[in-house]
């Protein structure tokens, strides 16, 4: 009897430690649990950066057409990846010449990995109102997890995903670009910078209800900032770090990030993964295994500094 009453109390704490985040920051946090897994994998695709040999085995295939192409290499990356991947994040800007790419990289994502692999779509979304409501309700169409805004024009654009539990969004806190400072630290009588401001922000939309992960480049940040970071936003909100590998962002500051449990951080890699040769390969299976190896090293590196 003890041990049914045991068991029973430890369910209702699991249930109701899940209820507590719930939604799509749960789902990350147990993607990253089961993957073991910081890896956010940026399927970004340039035709021009394609390796040679893919394009060779298209060619062989008869596939010819820029966006079948595309898409047989998409779905190749996806095929390599998924086992070392927290999540997929999707930038719209590399989609958009390309009829229906988006929609069917989703959907091999969501055919290989199922409904647990978090898609984030980069968008930047900065409407309010109406033209909002009409972006969520697109990718939500789509099949995406969470979308990235601006939060130039306030909370009234996380407020039109208010009323969905099964999708979030990234906001736009600190980025890796070199003009970022411009607008990101200027100041305010009191010396706190913009940036903060919107950190506070993320802060208070997530205490009223409102799924929101922060996006904080480590690129060109100090170790205050980045503490500043995690100590700010709880251990139950994920954050999106952009601005690792060919951005040069500082591998090793991640470990101010993580939470308690030494996650809480999806790390995206984008060319580093998917283009981690320039030369052309006589072996047209080794870029599949060069994809492979740079998911998975990446992964090995990340999960040495949580130890």
């Amino acid at each position: 009897m003890f041990l049914f009453i045991a068991v029973f109390c430890a369910l209702l704490s699991g249930v109701s430690q899940g209820s507590e985040i719930g939604g799509v920051l749960q789902k990350i946090h147990d993607r990253m649990k089961n993957a073991d897994s910081l890896v956010c994998v940026g399927l970004d695709p340039d035709f021009e950066l394609l390796p040679e040999a893919c394009k060779q085995e298209c060619a062989e295939r008869k596939i010819y057409a820029k966006t079948d192409v595309l898409a047989y290499f998409l779905k190749a990356v996806i095929d390599n990846t998924y086992q070392h991947a927290c999540a997929y994040k999707l930038n719209s800007a590399f989609y958009s010449t390309y009829d229906n790419l988006l929609r069917s990289t989703i959907l091999h994502i969501r055919s290989k990995c199922g409904l647990e692999m978090p898609i984030i779509v980069d968008q930047k979304i900065a409407d309010i109102e109406n033209t909002a409501k009409r972006w969520v309700k697109y990718f939500r169409d789509l099949g995406a997890d969470i979308v990235t805004v601006s939060p130039y024009m306030g909370g009234d654009v996380v407020e039109a995903f208010r009323e969905y539990q099964d999708i979030a969004t990234a906001v736009l806190v600190r980025t890796s670009n070199p003009a970022a400072a411009e607008i990101q630290n200027f100041k305010d009588a009191n010396g706190r910078c913009l940036w903060q401001h919107v950190l506070d922000k993320v802060v208070g939309w997530n205490a009223n209800k409102l799924q929101c992960i922060p996006i904080f480049s480590v690129n060109r940040a100090n170790p205050q900032d980045v503490h500043l970071v995690r100590s700010i936003i709880p251990d139950h909100v994920p954050i999106l770090t952009p601005g690792i590998g060919v951005q040069d962002g500082d591998i090793n500051l991640l470990n101010l990030l993580l939470n308690k449990n030494k996650r809480g951080v999806m790390v995206n890699s984008s060319r580093g993964i998917l283009y981690p040769r320039t030369a052309d390969v006589e072996n047209s299976a080794i870029w599949h295994v060069d994809i492979k190896n740079a998911a998975s090293d990446f992964r090995n590196r990340l999960n040495k500094i949580r130890e």
